[in-house]
């Protein structure tokens, strides 16, 4: 089972969009903004809903659960542009509700709903409220295809608001077939069950919302969910409550780990943290460790393929370790699996390891009936006989016996199973009895070491609440084990203490029972335990003997308590940040060291964090204490980002400015930016009389660069103060001094007045009539150039052209995305044929024009889904997917063919289909650009090696679906590229029509959230006026050449986008069925179907 988490909204708008988390966003314990703005509803013309709302009850305390519908419809859905929406209140027993969701999704592409308590502003502290739920959108013609989600949840400040981010495909919603939006207007209703407070007893008795302490009360800590990683958080709360397997797990060797990437680390961390912490613990530590993204930890997977890989994982770090074998110690059993004839003396058996075992909850009662269920014996005779070597055929008995239970066993509840009737699969809900102590000595085989009585006792019970598509994990353990050991509930971050009464009552499922007696079949129990642990009661003392400090090894100790006061330090820092800014500055050896645009990168700004009420004397005093010099060498210039988006000093902050508060001078210096550069002054200022700065009003600060075509590269070389009346002509000397040119040399001066605009100084006038001011950067190099490398640039000019434009380029095979690819450093300003030619010879192709290539997908992380055309002027800044100034990536494919022929043929590719529907190659057609589809019929016959006169079909197919037969006489100019194209032989009962036969559109199809998914090659067959279904199922059988054994799984239909008429055997099909859009369908599994609304996505560690 793996399915998305139910969840509460983002608190703010803001927040939400500023989160890491995309598809599947869960959030367990994040409030939301739940103030009531008008602009935040959606109605009739101008912004009002509209609503229904019935069946309202209103009980008195003390009397069954109080429920009410609610109805809302918004018109001009389609048309939304709001992020969010909120319905009207509707009250139920007292209490304000109301319906939110996100139009466009929340953060998904899908229509996200919640329920949302609608006073929780004006609430009293310590409010809360316990409701089962239902939301759903309504279809407005067809009941049964109205899309229901329900949950169960208790409602607080900090979780206000809890519903579905997954709710229902946009694409589906917006489907004009599926028939959600009746002129345009959407309907949802919310169905809403308050329970009374004793109906939520496994929150115990100890429960005091947000402001609860674990720590104080229960002596644990719980774990943050990060989106969706409930499952996680139980899954580790019961690891780490298994003793012997927190002690093994401080004892794996890290000491050579790198921090981020070591799941072994990271996992020390959790536990430590767990057993040490007076607060709720992180997990993002341990889910980098694994590898996941942002993605990963707002989906949610399921806790027992969680175990198995996190426990594959550790035990093959454990290998060649002083641990090694703990988690096969722990956790493994071995069953025996069995055959036995019954007239001959023949048996076959193997023995299997086991970590976990899944048990059936379907049609059992408790956990002892799901163990007979599981060795229960079963009979192979009659047409399922058992096939031996030696004498054939045999009536057997086959079955699973256990030769050993472990020590620590954990038993998987399927909760989750496939129902035939609703050909889906659902949660399973029936009571389940779960036994405190199990014994299971009844279940080992004869020959087994029964040495050790394997009885056990419960240790934790592992619960979800919720449904198929959306739920909740949390979990309940008794850390001792031993009969009246203290229960404690994990719910992520919250720990409470709770009776043993209260565990098995949350964990059993089934129905509420009221306090007489009588069975509410409306309140069935959605919360029921999915996983079970238990340990051996002759074990217990050695799995569950407490971790001491003096268990952990003490580097361990060292390194984690370092880090536990970083952290503190950093909390400290982020408390008092509010007190504090942040000055960035530059020095001149930042800039020597920087040989790119501007004088250094923002990037490569040292930071100085210094109190708000500092003056510029104090900044001063610092700095020169931070450089080991005297404070009057320190001249301080202001940073500013210019209009053209240049980075550059701009304003001297004086001694006089000393006695000025930091933000003053920063605000009389017009800069936004809290940037400084640091220049260094000589000796001389140190020894003089009174501290003076070497820059008057009439001076500019100007930076000096050379550039050495030899080597292309730009090197800063100095600043130097002129005065603004001065002649180039005279402060040549000085410029060609600090650029290490001779003094006698000829020089070209530029300008770098930004990357793209590079400007020749003339030496003639002032440095005023130049424009010249602070901040301004000259860039030098001899005259004539001294010589540079074949390509590389003679100038300053050439050498910020290529700067700009070059770009590294990942090119990689289209038919492999996902590879590495090759690297090439290009210029932007390259041709296509420059391109292709770079290209080809990196990847080691003949001829440039056979490549094709195709721009990146930012959105998909993929190639787009069409080729690039080539023209003789198209330059590779407009072949990449993005202008901005980092690489990018370009796919490549080999074609049979010239790219120029595409300037005077068109390109077609078709599927060729054989007489089986099968696709056996996909074609590239190449014709005449005013030739027709009969041109590619007659190459589509050579390349299938049919004769000439054989007649064929070309066909427009969409989404798996006959759109139309394309005649030959269609000109290629017409027919778009995004077109599926298939093409097959015609046979001859198709050309043949008798007067009561027609042909009829087949098409394959599963359901898919109350639409229909079409997959594989659709096909037309011809059928007679009033043949039965049993006929043309027969005849579909023998074209396709199915199996009749699977074929008989595959349920004839008349099916559309969004509606179904099932066929049985005898039913007739006539012409007058024959319409468009209608197809005859053929319902069967699609093995490479995704359902839309669950995720199996498999649980991965990839580190």
């Amino acid at each position: 089972m793996a399915n998305n988490d139910m969840q509460n909204a983002p608190e703010e708008l803001e927040r939400a969009d500023s989160r890491e988390a995309v598809q599947g966003a869960v959030h367990d314990a994040a409030g939301s903004d739940t103030d009531m703005h008008d602009d935040d509803r959606l109605g009739a013309e101008n912004g009002e809903a509209t609503s229904d709302t019935e069946n309202m009850q209103d009980e008195s305390e003390g009397s069954e659960p109080s429920s009410g519908k609610f109805m809302w419809k918004i018109p001009n859905f389609s048309k939304v542009t709001d992020h969010k929406l909120y319905s009207d209140v509707f009250t139920v027993a007292r209490q304000n509700w109301r319906i939110l969701i996100f139009p466009r999704g929340n953060n998904c592409n899908e229509l996200s709903v919640y329920l949302d308590c609608a006073d929780s502003k004006v609430l009293p502290p310590g409010w809360s409220r316990f409701a089962h739920f239902t939301l759903a959108v309504v279809h407005p013609f067809d009941p049964r295809k109205t899309h229901k989600r329900d949950a169960t949840h208790r409602f607080f400040s900090e979780e206000s608001d809890w519903g579905f981010t997954q709710f229902l495909k946009l694409s589906a919603l917006h489907d004009p077939e599926a028939g959600y939006l009746n002129c345009d207007a959407l309907v949802l209703e919310a169905e809403v069950t308050v329970l009374k407070e004793t109906s939520f007893q496994h929150y115990g008795p100890n429960w005091q919302g947000w402001n609860y302490d674990s720590k104080k009360e229960t002596g644990c800590v719980g774990l943050r969910n990060q989106g969706a990683t409930c499952y996680m958080n139980s899954l580790l709360q019961a690891l780490f409550h298994t003793q012997r397997f927190r002690r093994a797990v401080y004892q794996m060797p890290v000491e050579t780990d790198e921090g981020t990437s070591s799941v072994s680390l990271a996992l020390q961390q959790v536990f430590y943290d767990l057993q040490f912490s007076n607060s709720s613990v992180g997990t993002k530590g341990l889910t980098r460790a694994f590898g996941w993204d942002s993605y990963e930890a707002f989906t949610q997977h399921d806790v027992q393929e969680l175990n198995r890989v996190l426990c594959d994982n550790l035990e093959e770090k454990m290998k060649g370790t002083s641990v090694e074998g703990t988690i096969a110690d722990l956790f493994k059993g071995e069953s025996q699996n069995f055959i036995e004839c019954v007239n001959v003396d023949y048996s076959s058996r193997r023995t299997e390891p086991y970590y976990d075992l899944s048990l059936t909850v379907k049609g059992c009662e408790g956990v002892y009936d799901s163990f007979k269920k599981y060795v229960e014996v079963e009979m192979l005779d009659g047409d399922n006989q058992y096939q031996t070597e030696k004498y054939g055929m045999q009536d057997a008995r086959m079955g699973v016996a256990f030769r050993s239970f472990p020590k620590v066993l954990h038993l998987h509840l399927k909760r989750f199973e496939y129902d035939i009737m609703r050909d889906a699969m659902v949660k399973v809900n029936d009571r389940y009895n779960i036994p405190v102590h199990l014994d299971l000595n009844q279940f080992l085989t004869e020959d087994a070491d029964r040495s050790v009585s394997n009885e056990y006792s419960l240790h934790s019970v592992l619960v979800h609440v919720g449904d198929l598509h959306g739920g909740h994990y949390y979990g309940y353990i008794r850390p001792t084990a031993v009969e009246g050991g203290q229960w404690l509930k994990f719910d992520d971050e919250r720990v409470v203490k709770v009776t043993e009464d209260a565990v098995l009552d949350d964990s059993v499922g089934g129905f509420d029972e009221h306090p007489t007696g009588r069975r509410l079949s409306s309140m069935k129990r959605y919360a029921n335990a999915y996983m079970l642990v238990y340990v051996r009661d002759a074990d217990r003392d050695d799995v569950l003997k407490e971790v001491t400090e003096e268990d952990i090894p003490k580097h361990l100790r060292e390194r984690f308590e370092k880090e536990r006061k970083a952290e503190e330090a950093r909390r400290k820092e982020r408390a008092e940040a509010h007190l504090y800014c942040t000055i960035k500055y530059a020095l001149e050896d930042d800039m020597r060291k920087h040989h790119g645009v501007d004088l250094v990168s923002v990037d490569a700004l040292h930071a100085l964090r210094i109190k708000r009420e500092r003056t510029v004397g104090e900044l001063r005093e610092e700095l020169a204490a931070k450089l080991n010099i005297s404070s009057r060498r320190v001249q301080l210039w202001t940073w500013v980002t210019r209009q053209n988006k240049t980075h550059r000093p701009d304003v001297l902050l004086s001694v006089n400015d000393d006695d000025r508060m930091l933000q003053e001078a920063f605000r009389l210096a017009r800069v936004a930016e809290q940037e400084i550069f640091v220049r260094v002054g000589p000796e001389e200022w140190e020894e003089a009389e009174h501290q003076s700065d070497d820059v008057t009003s009439n001076d500019i600060l100007l930076f000096i660069k050379s550039f050495d075509p030899a080597t292309s590269k730009l090197a800063y070389k100095g600043c130097l103060v002129v005065q603004a009346s001065e002649g180039i002509v005279e402060a040549a000397g000085g410029i060609k001094e600090l650029a290490g040119f001779p003094s006698d040399s000829q020089v070209l001066i530029y300008e770098e007045v930004r990357p793209t605009m590079i400007d020749a100084l003339s030496v003639k006038g002032t440095f005023r009539e130049a424009e010249l001011d602070s901040g301004d950067i000259l860039c030098v190099q001899l005259d004539p150039p001294t010589s540079a490398p074949d390509g590389a640039p003679l100038t300053v000019p050439e050498y910020f052209d290529r700067v700009v434009n070059q770009v590294n380029v990942r090119v990689r095979k289209l038919s492999d995305p996902d590879e590495e690819g090759v690297s090439l450093p290009l210029s932007r300003k390259m041709l296509y044929d420059e391109v292709a030619e770079s290209v080809a010879k990196a990847v080691n192709v003949r001829d440039p024009m056979c490549l094709s290539f195709t721009a990146y997908n930012k959105q998909q992380d993929g190639p787009r889904s069409h080729s690039i055309r080539r023209s003789p002027d198209l330059r590779l800044t407009d072949m990449l997917s993005t202008k901005e100034d980092h690489d990018d990536v370009l796919y490549y494919e080999v074609l049979p063919y010239s790219v120029l022929e595409l300037e005077t043929k068109s390109a077609i590719k078709v599927e060729w289909h054989n007489r089986k529907t099968e696709t056996e190659a996909e074609y590239t057609i190449l014709v005449p650009k005013d030739g027709t589809l009969a041109d590619v019929a007659a190459q589509l016959k050579e390349r299938v090696n049919l004769d000439p006169s054989t007649p064929i079909q070309i066909v427009d197919a969409w989404q798996s679906r006959i759109a139309k037969i394309l005649p030959e006489t269609v000109p290629v100019q017409e027919v778009s590229s995004y077109l599926d194209l298939f093409a097959e032989e015609v046979t001859d009962d198709q050309l043949n029509l008798g007067e009561d036969e027609f042909l009829f559109n087949c098409v394959h199809f599963c359901p898919d959230a109350g639409i229909y998914h079409f997959f594989g090659n659709p096909f037309r067959m011809k059928v007679t006026d009033g043949e039965t279904v049993k006929s043309i199922m027969e005849r579909i059988r023998e074209r396709l050449e199915i199996p009749e054994s699977d074929f008989s799984k595959w349920k004839p239909a008349l099916v559309s986008y969004g509606r179904k008429e099932p066929l049985k055997p005898e039913d007739t099909v006539s012409r007058k069925q024959v319409v468009p859009n209608t197809f005859f369908g053929l319902e069967h599994a699609d093995a490479n179907f995704k359902n839309s609304l669950r995720s199996e996505r498999a649980v991965k560690i990839y580190n």
